[in-house]
């Protein structure tokens, strides 16, 4: 495996780390990831003598793709609101206060809904 700047890789232990940037240090071809340290290019974790297995890098991390529900277009989202206000407007027309009465008729007008 040879490591890239600005990827994001799996440990042996299973984090996620990066992303990586090249090491200004004396050794040629490392990475540093912040909060984590120094690797080599090979994803062997350390340096000079110090090493710890469980922190080499085993793989490129890849995010998996998401998958949302469905997602409503502003076409939509107007329809919803132009019947929910011509059903609250013709359902409590005779509860309505004048001013809420009046609102609902401005919002509808707004849609383009002639009452």
């Amino acid at each position: 495996m040879k490591i890239e700047e600005g990827k994001y890789y799996i440990t042996r232990d299973g984090r996620k780390v990066g992303p990586t940037e090249k090491s200004d240090s004396g050794d040629s071809g490392g990475f540093w990831i912040s909060e984590f340290g120094l690797v080599r290019s090979n994803g062997i974790f350390g340096y000079e003598t110090v090493f710890c297995q469980e922190l080499d890098l085993v793989a490129e991390w890849k995010d998996e793709p998401t998958t949302s529900g469905p997602t409503l277009s502003g076409d939509t989202i107007d329809h919803i609101a132009i019947d929910s206000l011509k059903w609250h407007y013709n359902e409590g027309q005779q509860e309505l206060e004048p001013l809420q009465e009046e609102a609902f008729k401005i919002v509808l007008r707004y849609y383009g809904v002639n009452l």
